[in-house]
């Protein structure tokens, strides 16, 4: 697996288990980029240079890659950074909800695969 099947994730259906693990790497990925945004949000007030330097970290990142409109949103962030760190912290937050969206959609096709039809009585399945 490499890195450029990881990120083609977001655009193609969980349909087998190796697909699946790919989901879940994405996820966990996808995860920890909108933790370090949601510091690097806050971390802008006490130290500016810090958090424009987390935000390159991510925007040099090659699995960002795939998120075209996530990108463009950091790259102004991390230029509005040292001038106006209320606009960067606004664009932080902007790609932290873009990503949970992502993250959302991923987790969902995760669970249809997983669970198709999700046939359940207080946690237990159906016997058909």
């Amino acid at each position: 697996m490499n890195w450029y099947k990881a990120t083609k994730t977001a655009t193609i259906d969980v349909i087998d288990f190796e697909s699946r693990n790919i989901a879940n790497a994405q996820i966990h990925t996808l995860s920890s980029m909108l933790d370090s945004l949601k510091y690097a949000s806050k971390l802008v007030f006490q130290n500016a240079r810090l958090a424009r330097e987390s935000t390159n970290i991510i925007i040099n990142n090659k699995k960002i890659s795939s998120f075209p409109v996530l990108e463009d949103i950091l790259i102004e962030a991390y230029k509005s950074a040292l001038d106006s760190p209320w606009r960067f912290a606004q664009l932080c937050n902007e790609a932290v909800i873009k990503l949970g969206i992502e993250i959302k959609t991923l987790e969902k096709k995760r669970k249809e695969f997983s669970r198709p039809g999700d046939k359940t009585i207080k946690g237990l399945p159906y016997a058909e």
